[in-house]
C-alpha cells in the first residue's frame, strides 16, 4: 500500500527537488513550460519562475499541488 506523505514530507521533497535544479530539469524534460506548469497550479508563471530558481518556495496548498504536478512529470518520465 502506497503510504502518503505529510504536507511537512511533501514540502521538504519539493524544496530539495527545486534546490537541486531537478524541479525545473523534470519540467523542461517533460516539454512543459513555465505557463503550463502555472496553469496547473493556479499560480502566475512569475511564481513558477521564482520557485524554480528556488528565490520563493511554495506553500499551503501550493506544496501540494505543485508536488503532485511534479510526481506525474517523474512518473511519465519512467514510463
Amino acid at each position: 500500500m502506497k503510504r502518503r506523505l505529510t504536507r511537512a514530507a511533501r514540502a521538504a521533497e519539493l524544496r530539495a527537488l527545486i534546490d537541486s535544479g531537478q524541479a525545473r530539469d523534470r519540467r523542461v524534460l517533460s516539454g512543459h513550460t513555465q505557463a503550463e506548469a502555472a496553469r496547473y497550479c493556479e499560480v502566475s508563471q512569475a511564481a513558477i519562475h521564482r520557485w524554480e530558481r528556488a528565490e520563493r518556495y511554495p506553500r499551503g496548498r501550493n506544496v501540494d499541488v505543485y508536488h503532485r504536478w511534479l510526481s506525474r512529470l517523474a512518473i511519465r518520465e519512467a514510463a
